[in-house]
């Protein structure tokens, strides 16, 4: 599962989802229920039927944030038809207060929330914080980001995640 806020404004009431798309979806499903939290803090969510190109589109579903600037969570529940669940994806991302790495020739020049214009042909590309396995704050701890990477037209920080058990392993 993947999106971005990238696109998104915060809410005044409702906020509109930003567009979620789904891959490796179980052989059966017939709806994804959606959720959006924060920490330990619900913002509701809405159950849908499953997409058939796995791409819930942008504005589909309604939920009451994010707000504020900070990590947001999606959840997607993918049930039958009958309502049995199949599969869980979850991922978070930073909303607000977006911090952009300048990067000329391939390499990661530098980092700000304010980008600038760079007279030596660089690019200012957007900062998408991932984790590197599904993250539960129950079961998990996210330990420092590994150092910035470049992917393709977008620029990467993932979050180690281990299980709370392992942490001193």
């Amino acid at each position: 599962m993947s999106f971005s806020f990238l696109s998104s404004r915060p809410c005044v009431s409702l906020f509109d989802n930003p567009e979620i798309r789904l891959k490796d979806v179980p052989q059966g499903a017939a709806s994804i229920l959606v959720q959006l939290t924060q920490a330990d803090q619900e913002y509701g969510g809405q159950e849908v039927p499953l997409p058939k190109n796995g791409i819930l589109p942008a504005g589909a579903l309604r939920t009451f944030g994010p707000c504020n600037p900070g990590v947001y969570q999606y959840e997607v529940t993918v049930k039958s038809g009958a309502g049995e669940v199949l599969g869980r994806a979850r991922q978070s991302r930073t909303f607000g207060e977006q911090q952009y790495c300048l990067v000329i020739d391939g390499e990661l020049i530098s980092t700000s929330f304010r980008p600038a214009e760079d007279d030596r042909g660089g690019v200012w590309l957007p900062i998408e914080n991932e984790d590197n396995q599904p993250f539960d704050p129950a079961l998990h701890w996210r330990l420092k980001p590994l150092p910035l990477r470049l992917d393709g037209d977008r620029v990467v920080r993932t979050y180690p995640v281990v299980a709370k058990c392992q942490e001193h392993a």
